[in-house]
């Protein structure tokens, strides 16, 4: 949704396109008052625009000592699988460019990655390992001179994709997940596959129901959209006055997600369509869209692995519409509260959860997933299926625990067993055909998990010898 204004003084101008926006600001530095002790600005509407906003305004005084200020509000957000986006705050009017570093910890070493021209204000950082995290730092800098460092920000590329194609008649191919129905309140859809080919642990649930399936999209013909016509022809819609909110659950509270939002319809006017998040919203207008989408970045589950998402009208709106939704998933950057990863170099993991039912229980925030000293593993050709990691969470649980592992091959056949503290199996169950990559599992336990205590996991990939002979 186009909302650019555009804002002037002192012979600069900046642009910010309101449509949605909960985050963004521009500003314009090294301003001087007049004799008389103003200062002039002026506000356009941007090209294309329908109108021209103005929220807020903070006035920063400084002295001018001939030194650099340095920027500020650096933020990093994982882009694909291989890119990063670092943003920041230019709060100098003297800079010739900026610098910008990058570290793979938080207090390693810094290496210079690029010097930016004057006035900018983000960084693309392409070429990046999969699934991995970096951390950035920026700098304002001019012959001779340089600012003091910004603050630290750290972001992942991404790990996988969950692809949702929120239709009734028009299926779309892989990696897209269709819903495949009319909605109704209640409705949950499980078994959503990721870009990998891998069951995800994901769900979307339909807690306030959408007034109805809508077939009536843009459709290019030959799939020459940001999607394929099949995706972009559907969509769930709802109608002046009402609003929908869907669950998406299986969150893990060690990842940070991105969510893309798609909507289209073959018909004008004010379509425009809200998508709110945790307070934070999108906007993207679906009147014959078959090109734009609006997501909200660096998105945390909370305590349940849960996330909630309201569908709304914008306020001039006609109706708003959900057609499709991705979901991108990336390893949160360290802040000293993530979960703990099980590192072993076994094909086998054990690991302790600890259920938490109706009597009270103490235990650690943080998922425990340890390996006791007395357990082995039989290694099989010295391989490692795991890629050294598996994280198990909520810990507590009370009936569902979701599990994530990196497998360096495919899996011919995959043996959950949760075992209680006595090492009586009271859940066991076997996955067929997982393949290389990330594999995420909710894993459902219900009333065989009868009393409140600690709880074994074992993961047993194709024929490896059971560890849990002690």
């Amino acid at each position: 949704d186009n909302r650019n204004t555009t804002y002037s003084a002192g012979g600069t101008s900046v642009t910010l396109n309101a449509a949605g926006n909960t985050s963004k600001t521009v500003q314009i530095n090294g301003l001087v008052a007049d004799s008389a002790g103003n200062i002039e600005f002026v506000v356009t509407k941007g090209a294309n625009s329908p109108y021209s906003y103005l929220n807020a305004l903070v006035i920063q005084k400084y002295v001018d000592n001939g030194s650099i200020l340095s920027p500020s509000n650096l933020k990093a957000a994982g882009k694909s699988r291989n890119s990063i986006q670092v943003s920041w705050n230019d709060n100098s009017n003297n800079e010739s460019g900026f610098e910008v570093y990058r570290s793979s910890t938080i207090n390693g070493q810094y290496t210079l990655l690029t010097t930016t021209a004057a006035n900018t204000t983000t960084y693309l950082n392409s070429g990046l390992a999969v699934n991995t995290t970096y951390y950035y730092k920026v700098r304002a800098i001019a012959t001779g001179l340089q600012s003091e460092y910004s603050n630290i920000s750290g972001a992942s590329t991404y790990s996988w994709a969950v692809y949702v194609n929120f239709n009734r008649d028009f299926p779309a191919a892989a990696p897209w997940n269709n819903t495949n129905t009319v909605p109704q309140d209640g409705d949950l859809y499980t078994n959503l596959k990721n870009d990998q080919g891998n069951i995800s642990g994901l769900g979307i649930g339909i807690v306030d129901n959408f007034s109805g399936e809508n077939p009536s999209g843009m459709n290019t013909g030959n799939n020459s959209g940001i999607y394929p016509d099949n995706v972009i022809r559907s969509s769930y819609w709802v109608d002046r006055g009402d609003r929908a909110e869907i669950k998406v659950t299986g969150l893990n509270q060690s990842m940070v997600y991105s969510f893309v939002f798609f909507g289209s319809r073959d018909g004008g006017g004010d379509r425009t369509s809200v998508y709110t998040i945790n307070g934070q919203s999108v906007s993207l207008n679906a009147s014959y869209n078959i090109s734009q989408t609006v997501q909200i970045d660096q998105v945390r589950p909370d305590e349940n692995g849960e996330i909630y998402i309201s569908i709304t009208l914008g306020a001039g709106s006609q109706f708003a519409y959900l057609g499709s939704l991705v979901i991108q998933a990336a390893d949160a950057a360290d802040d000293g509260t993530q979960t703990t990863a099980l590192s072993t170099n076994s094909e086998i993991r054990t690991g302790q959860l600890q259920a938490l039912m109706t009597a009270p229980v103490i235990a650690k925030e943080e998922v425990a997933v340890t390996r006791p000293a007395d357990i082995t593993a039989d290694l099989r050709n010295g391989t490692n299926l795991l890629n050294g990691k598996l994280t198990a969470y909520p810990n507590p649980f009370t009936d569902r625990v979701n599990l994530m592992a990196d497998f360096s091959n495919d899996v011919s056949k995959l043996t959950l067993r949760v075992l209680d503290i006595n090492g009586r199996v009271v859940h066991s169950q076997v996955i067929t055909d997982v393949k290389k990559g990330r594999w995420n599992y909710s894993l459902y336990l219900g009333m065989k998990v009868s009393q409140p205590g600690m709880y074994i996991l074992q993961i047993a990939a194709d024929d490896v010898v059971d560890p849990l002979a002690l």
